[in-house]
């Protein structure tokens, strides 16, 4: 622990091992923890209190897409998380959840930034995902179809043994 965080004190690193007991009900009454010490848990907790929350993308939308839809979700690791917020696009901070998806429908055609920030006890982490929505291309334009042209009429053949009259 005092690797971590060097400041602390003996009452501070008791109050940490104490916090993180693992309770076990057959101990109750007879240890002054009433259960298993947990260094694991009481490490963590620490960390929790120096480090700034760490957050990675879990999925994001493409760089560039025609798409008018998107998904968002992340994941948080690291410090502790007291506050998480996320906005789009420069709106407000909303509340959201790690490990939930955000979904957004109906895009407009430009570049859209969605950001995450959690702050813990030891400061604040935000990680940033940024994608292009473009415009589709154009329908293409169907060919004309030309209108055929007309054959000449061919001039009426009469068989050898009927005369044809010419007029």
């Amino acid at each position: 622990m005092l690797a971590i965080d060097p400041a602390l004190t003996p009452a501070q690193i008791k109050a940490y091992i104490l916090s993180t007991v693992t309770p076990v009900p057959g101990l109750a009454g007879l240890s002054g923890a009433g259960g298993v010490l947990n260094a694991d848990a009481a490490v963590e907790a620490v960390v929790a209190q120096t480090e700034a929350p760490v957050i990675s993308f879990v999925s994001a939308p493409p760089a560039s897409s025609t798409a008018t839809t998107a998904a968002v979700s992340f994941a948080l690791s690291g410090g502790g998380v007291t506050a998480l917020t996320c906005t789009l696009d420069g709106v407000p901070s909303t509340p959201c959840a790690a490990g939930a998806v955000s979904s957004f429908t109906d895009m407009s055609v430009g570049t859209h930034t969605f950001v995450v920030s959690a702050t813990g006890p030891g400061g604040t982490g935000s990680a940033t995902a940024t994608w292009a929505v473009t415009a589709p291309p154009p329908a293409p334009t169907p060919s004309p179809i030309p209108a055929p042209t007309p054959s000449p009429t061919p001039a009426p053949r009469c068989p050898a043994h009927v005369g044809c009259e010419r007029g």
